[in-house]
Formats: C-alpha cells, structure tokens, sequence
C-alpha cells in the first residue's frame, strides 16, 4: 500500500514527467533518452516512458541506477561523454530525448540526436529559446495522477522518498534541495 509520504511526493514529478513524455509524442517501440532519470522527475519519466512502451535509455548516477534497470531501463552514467555513451549502446542517435537534468547537460544531449526539435526538456529554459529543443505546454494533467497513485498502491510505479523531516524542521530539507544533492524527495510532515 502507498503511504502518505509517497502519495505527497507523487502528484508534482508524476504530472511533469508524464507531460513531458507525452511532449515526445507516441514513444512506443522507439528508443527514448531519459536525461536526469537520477531527478524525480526523470525517474518518473523513465518508468512512464517503460509503460509506454519504449526502449529507455536513463542517464543517472548510481544512486537509482539499480531501481531504473529493475524498471526496464538501460543505464548509462551522465557526465562528459555522455553522447557517446548513448549513441554506443543504442547503436546509433535515439529517437527521442526527455531531459530533466540540470541546465548544462544538452550539449551532450544534442549529439545523442539527429535533430533538436527531438529534443524535450523540462529544466533547461536557455535551450529552449536557442537551441532549437522544445518545452512542455502549461497545460496541468491532473488527469493522470489517479492511475499512477493505483500503479504506486500496487507497487508498480514509485517515487524515491530520501527522509522525511517534522515540520518545524523546514529548513533541513531546504538546505538539501538547495545543495543539488537531493537524492530523492525530502518531505516534511505535520
């Protein structure tokens, strides 16, 4: 059964990255980049993505590495070098790319591609005005949280919870996310 804390870190990173995977638009047998499956988000999106048919690629540290290729994905290591590294194992450019990483990561991504407009990204507004890659539209999918909250009951869809904090102690977690070393979501309870 899902519990509070996972039901409370579930509607944001699941609406974001289901968003953005429908962005890409049918992924089904196609070969998809999920940059950033480290971030909530991207871990989201990859085993959206799964669902959905598609080959999964995850760039993602080694936090989650095991927990993404346990869902179906293949997983390379993010960083310099990660174009090629993607390239390599799918044999050739992807189809698609879905980037929740940090700004920084796309001019690896835009190697990984044969076009930028195959490109969506959630987090890098910058090559969203320069590059060519596209965004997501605003338009709020509070449609699908149902049945990812279902897929979570039944222990088939999660979201990584890294702690919880009490309330009063706000500013713990604040410090966390302001680090870039989340590992998770960080949620407070009452």
């Amino acid at each position: 059964m899902i519990c509070a804390t996972e039901a409370a870190a579930l509607p944001m990173a699941v609406e974001t990255a289901y968003r953005g995977i429908a962005a890409l638009g049918d992924v089904s047998g196609r070969t998809v980049l999920v940059s950033g499956a480290g971030t909530t988000i991207g871990f989201a999106a990859a085993q959206i993505a799964v669902r959905l048919g598609a080959r999964v690629i995850a760039s993602a540290g080694k936090t989650y590495t095991d927990a993404l290729r346990d869902g179906g994905a293949e997983v390379v290591a993010y960083g310099e070098g990660l174009g090629e590294r993607v390239t390599t194992l799918a044999g050739g450019p992807v189809d698609l790319v879905f980037d929740s990483a940090p700004a920084g990561a796309m001019p690896e991504l835009l190697t990984a591609v044969t076009d930028p407009a195959h490109i969506v990204t959630v987090t890098d507004f910058a090559a969203l005005q320069n590059l060519g890659v596209r965004g997501t539209a605003m338009n709020l999918r509070y449609d699908v949280l149902g049945e990812y909250a279902a897929l979570a009951a039944q222990g088939g869809f999660t979201i990584p919870i890294a702690a919880t904090y009490p309330l009063e102690n706000w500013r713990e977690p604040l410090a966390v996310s302001r680090s870039g070393q989340a590992r998770g979501k960080h949620l407070l309870i009452p």
